[in-house]
């Protein structure tokens, strides 16, 4: 005879089957689509560039070429200089060892794509390495190369695929299973806030499990208006509308205002009453290893991460997890728990700088079955 237990076992893994084979349908669907594409485009001509106007920028090294126009380039929008330029330049002198000094543009695509080729890492990874080279490419006013194009294009297309509507098995969501075998949500996280008497702990518990965005969001924010410089400072937070203004986020527009959002109220209480004995001009000051508070700077997000962690999230009490996994909850949270609608949906992905598209199709799907 079936036991209520079994029954319920039977009837989550009849769901799951159920999800899983519409998941895997959309995704041959999307894969397929993409394929014919792929298939209509017209092999294209080499692209030729008036070397009058985007005049090659070789000055007998590819290398010297590349790491020169690298550390003089400024982004338009942020007037900072790129990031990651080391990992970009080792990319592009893996890519041209072969012809480092060659200046025939066809013996350069050759050494390119040949290196290209032999990456055996993952997909995504792979796409990685291939931008870093473009990077330098595009610096250089090397006139691009149909072959290469398509390459990435390829890469590009299967890691979208993969990312669509995936939802995560019970078996791979185990990693958020508690000691009572509850998953690890953020109800769980709202619950425990109200149950913390540290209100720095509370405070920075709050921002993750009442919002979605990414902590570099929290990261480098004056408390107060009166405490924000526009000149050196990412934003700030409104006291009196409990609004966060951010100046510089996902975008790096440092001259408006990127996103302006009205934070939750348990937040706004965790900020004031933490701010009510600690005078600091930061919204979050750092907080050491040893839970020492220096008022002086502002907390990054790696290390509230870190803080996080040791704190709750240290696989003892509470499955050892990091930010980024606090915020598919909240996706998954907000879309299939609370059952927000459309427009309030809308106000939730603006604030967080995601689009609606990717939202829906990626970030609220891979936790999906802790909610059911």
């Amino acid at each position: 005879m079936t036991t209520h237990n079994e029954s319920q076992s039977l009837h989550i893994a009849l769901n799951e089957i159920q999800h899983l084979r519409k998941e895997l349908t959309e995704k041959n669907a999307y894969i397929n689509e993409l394929e014919s594409k792929l298939a209509q485009q017209q092999p294209k001509v080499e692209s030729m560039i008036d070397e009058s106007v985007f005049p090659l920028l070789f000055n007998g090294n590819w290398y010297t070429s590349a790491k020169a126009e690298l550390q003089a380039y400024i982004r338009p929008k942020t007037g900072k200089p790129l990031t990651g330029q080391k990992k970009i330049l080792a990319e592009f002198k893996k890519a041209i060892a072969e012809c480092e000094t060659n200046e025939s543009i066809d013996d350069v695509w050759k050494c390119i794509i040949k290196y290209v080729e032999s990456f055996t890492v993952k997909t995504n990874v792979k796409h990685k390495k291939a931008s870093n080279i473009a990077t330098c490419i595009r610096l250089l006013n090397i006139p691009k190369n149909n072959e290469f194009e398509c390459i990435v294009k390829k890469w590009k297309a299967e890691i979208e695929a993969s990312a669509v509507c995936r939802v995560m098995s019970i078996d791979e969501l185990a990693f958020l299973k508690m000691n009572d075998g509850r998953y690890l949500t953020t109800v769980v996280l709202q619950e425990l806030c109200h149950s913390i008497d540290d209100p720095y702990k509370r405070m920075a518990l709050s921002t993750v499990a009442y919002h979605g965005n990414r902590w570099q969001d929290w990261s480098g924010i004056k408390y107060g208006q009166s405490n924000f410089d526009n000149e050196n400072d990412r934003g700030y937070y409104c006291v009196e509308s409990h609004t966060l203004m951010l100046y510089t986020g996902k975008t790096h527009n440092t001259q408006l205002v990127e996103r302006a959002f009205e934070i939750h109220p348990e937040v706004a209480k965790a900020i004031e009453t933490y701010h009510q004995s600690v005078e600091s001009v930061w919204l979050i000051p750092h907080c050491t290893a040893k839970s020492a508070i220096k008022c002086d700077k502002s907390i990054t997000a790696d290390a509230m991460n870190s803080r996080l962690q040791e704190w709750f999230f240290d696989g003892q009490s509470y499955p050892k997890i990091t930010i980024n996994s606090t915020r598919h909850m909240y996706e998954t949270h907000i879309r299939y728990v609370a059952q927000l609608s459309d427009e309030e949906l809308k106000n939730e992905w603006k604030a967080i700088a995601h689009s609606e598209e990717t939202a829906r199709k990626c970030y609220a799907e891979l936790y999906k079955l802790t909610a059911m």
